[in-house]
């Protein structure tokens, strides 16, 4: 038997891969482009950002910016396993503003206030998302719509808290 016959790699050989494995690879290798492809239009995107502000990538605008990005870390973790799901959940951005706004609201700087502010906020993301499942799951509505109408409700009862039921428009 010749070295070329037992060459996996070498041209005109035959591989004997199974066609399940022969489509994982092909799979895999089209989700490598696409994620080529993103992480390469965000590196142009962030050298055209620092050619044109230049003072963006600095120490202060980067330690401003960094807490801001753990939560939405933390929301698109939480978003992408509803999604792995089959599900979708409009009412994220609702739930990030009405637990921030109570949680500020609540906080008096105070080691107990902090504590009772964050636990509210918890409380809040809770009952949040109690009411979207009942929705969901028992009533049988839309996950499209029962989210998007909890997530008004939310942006709702959020204006009326922070501006105090004063009417600013």
């Amino acid at each position: 038997m010749s070295h070329a016959a037992t060459d996996v790699g070498a041209p005109g050989t035959d591989r004997r891969r199974s066609p399940a494995r022969r489509q994982r690879m092909i799979d895999l290798r089209y989700r490598a482009g696409q994620t080529l492809l993103v992480w390469g239009a965000t590196l142009l995107l962030l050298v055209v950002v620092v050619i044109v502000f230049p003072r963006t990538v600095g120490y202060g605008s980067l330690a401003t910016l960094t807490p801001l990005v753990g939560v939405l870390v933390v929301a698109a973790i939480g978003q992408s396993l509803v999604i792995a799901t089959g599900g979708i959940d409009l009412s994220v951005s609702s739930v990030i503003t009405l637990v921030g706004i109570v949680v500020v609201g609540l906080g008096d700087g105070t080691e107990g206030g902090t504590v009772r502010a964050v636990l509210a906020g918890i409380l809040v993301g809770l009952i949040y998302g109690v009411v979207n499942g009942v929705l969901v799951e028992y009533l049988r509505l839309s996950a499209l719509v029962a989210t998007l109408a909890t997530g008004q409700v939310g942006l709702g009862i959020a204006s009326v808290w922070y501006t105090l039921g004063a009417n600013t428009s």
